[in-house]
């Protein structure tokens, strides 16, 4: 690139902006700019990282007006059921950063149990908003045949929670979601030689992603993961989700 007045701003490849920028002054080739933005954030190299698991202000650092947050709502707790009795598992919470522009998703719906032993549905998942990118937690997996409980949804983050059982013969315990945002396992128990379906897995916390101005310091809620339901057996509690808040100073 030859030296000399360029435009205000121009993109290269469509990664990397320069504005203001006059031609190099170390020769043919090169590009001064007044500033410039890395994948949609000011600065240059390794950006500065806050990760928040429970809820709190993030205070934001002098000279710093942009941030890239990313948000995960809590996971739904799975159902636990049984054929004489059931409960459905609590739905995660909403998680948002509430900066200029708030953003947020919401958590995962619970799984759903029946007393009558029948397959029973996973909890929807949650929905992201006001993110540069927006996407839906996994579904909770449905129960299945033989008293087996599904699988909690998967977040963006990773797998949700393994469904319990009881085939009349091994019991297996529902676990709690695992990865950030996660679902909770479904649970079924065999009850008076009747082997029938499982209960639903809780769905995971939804997805946003994106930059947003900040003026100040800026509320941070954390979903909490919803509980498991006891229906003479308990479902996998969802996790809790996370908010994270990268910057380049």
């Amino acid at each position: 690139m030859l030296a000399g007045t360029l435009t205000k701003a121009m993109n290269l490849g469509g990664g990397l902006w320069m504005e203001g920028a006059t031609g190099g002054d170390k020769g043919a080739g090169s590009i001064n700019a007044s500033n410039y933005y890395v994948d949609g954030a000011s600065g240059v190299g390794f950006p500065s990282r806050d990760i928040f698991t429970t809820s709190g202000t993030w205070t934001r650092p002098s000279g710093i007006t942009r941030v890239l947050v990313t948000v995960v709502g809590g996971g739904g707790g799975g159902a636990g059921q049984s054929s004489s009795n059931s409960q459905d598992g609590s739905d995660g919470g909403t998680t948002s950063f509430a900066g200029d522009t708030t953003i947020q998703a919401t958590g995962g719906a619970g799984g759903v149990g029946n007393a009558s032993g029948i397959i029973s549905r996973g909890g929807a998942g949650g929905v992201g908003s006001n993110g540069d990118v927006n996407t839906t937690g996994g579904d909770g997996h449905n129960g299945t045949d033989g008293n087996i409980g599904g699988n909690g949804g998967a977040s963006y983050f990773g797998g949700g929670g393994v469904g319990g059982g009881d085939n009349g013969t091994d019991t297996w315990t529902a676990q709690d979601g695992d990865a950030y945002g996660s679902g909770g396992g479904g649970a079924a128990l065999e009850s008076g030689g009747s082997v029938g379906g499982g209960a639903g897995g809780g769905g995971a916390g939804g997805f946003a992603q994106g930059e947003i101005a900040v003026s100040g310091d800026v509320t941070v809620t954390i979903g909490t993961g919803g509980a498991g339901g006891n229906g003479s057996v308990d479902g996998g509690d969802g996790k809790p989700g996370i908010v994270i808040v990268e910057y380049w100073s």
